[in-house]
């Protein structure tokens, strides 16, 4: 079984782990440390197909990437 290189935005939605190291700014090597410590799972898009793993781009971005917020919003007191 393959899978399918589908692009979402123009971007592939299922990225292997050098992929999405590269779009993380990380070295694979780091992307596989948080996979085997479990700071990334099944939950965040992770899976494995015939041994190889991969990354569901849209479901690990939703889960684990903040929406950016100004620096004024979170430095303003609140009621004021």
């Amino acid at each position: 079984m393959e899978v399918e290189k589908t692009k979402v935005d123009g971007h592939l939605e299922y990225l292997t782990v050098g992929e999405f190291a590269q779009r993380v700014r990380r070295t694979a090597k780091t992307a596989y440390n948080w996979i085997n410590k479990g700071l990334i799972g099944a939950e965040d898009g992770v899976v494995t197909i015939q041994g190889r793993i991969f990354i569901h781009w849209p479901t690990y971005s939703a889960r684990q990437i903040r929406p950016y917020h100004r620096i004024e919003d979170s430095l303003r007191s609140p009621g004021g």
